[in-house]
């Protein structure tokens, strides 16, 4: 999953260090953008919602938040917290796995 995310996002060489055995070594969140990958997820989480659900009012009941989040999500301006993805995750895994690894 981390390669098809990665090519996606420009690295920043700065964030490459040597270890103690001199092999070259990247931080996680080093290796993409954060501005990037905080507007990829956002459309993702959205296109997942859209898949599977019918709308935001549904978003909104399923995961607890109120209509304006739940419209947030949908729309793409906005991502969840954690816990939200975590419970995606375990309602749904391979369907958000699969909006995650996307390389459109």
């Amino acid at each position: 999953m981390t390669s098809a995310l990665h090519t996606q996002f420009q690295t920043s060489n700065s964030s490459q260090v040597r270890n103690r055995n001199g092999c070259t070594q990247m931080s996680w969140s080093k290796v993409m953008e954060p501005r990037d990958f905080r507007a990829f997820f956002a459309l993702r989480w959205s296109q997942f919602l859209h898949e599977n659900y019918r709308n935001a009012e549904e978003v909104s009941v399923e995961f607890g938040v109120r209509y304006q989040t739940a419209l947030n999500w949908w729309q793409g301006t906005n991502r969840p917290s954690g816990d939200v993805v975590a419970m995606a995750f375990l309602s749904h895994g391979e369907s958000l796995a699969k909006h995650m690894r996307a390389t459109a």
